[in-house]
C-alpha cells in the first residue's frame, strides 16, 4: 500500500464517522495536513478511524504501530510503512 492509498482509507474512515454528525467538517477538509483532533473528532471517535483503518489494511489494531504520527499525512506513511512490513 501507498502513502497516497492509505490517506484515502484514512480519509474514508472518517468520512465514515463524521457521516451523520451534525456540523461535522465538510469532506473537502478532510485534508493530508488535517489531524484528527483538528476534525473534531472525540477520542472515541478517533479510535474508530484508526481500528477501522487499520482492519481495512489487513493489520491487527497495535496503537504502537501509529505512535508520533499525527495528520493524516503522517498516520498515512506509518500505515503504508506498515502494511509493506506485514
Amino acid at each position: 500500500m501507498t502513502a497516497e492509498e492509505a490517506l484515502e482509507l484514512l480519509r474514508a474512515n472518517v468520512l465514515a464517522v463524521l457521516d451523520g454528525v451534525p456540523d461535522a467538517v465538510p469532506p473537502d477538509q478532510v485534508v493530508a495536513e488535517s489531524t484528527l483532533a483538528d476534525l473534531g473528532l472525540s477520542s472515541l471517535e478517533r479510535l474508530d478511524v484508526l481500528v477501522g483503518s487499520l482492519d481495512d489494511a489487513g493489520l491487527s489494531p497495535s496503537v504502537d504501530v501509529l505512535d508520533g504520527a499525527h495528520t493524516l499525512a503522517e498516520l498515512a506513511e506509518v500505515l503504508a510503512t506498515a502494511t509493506r512490513a506485514w
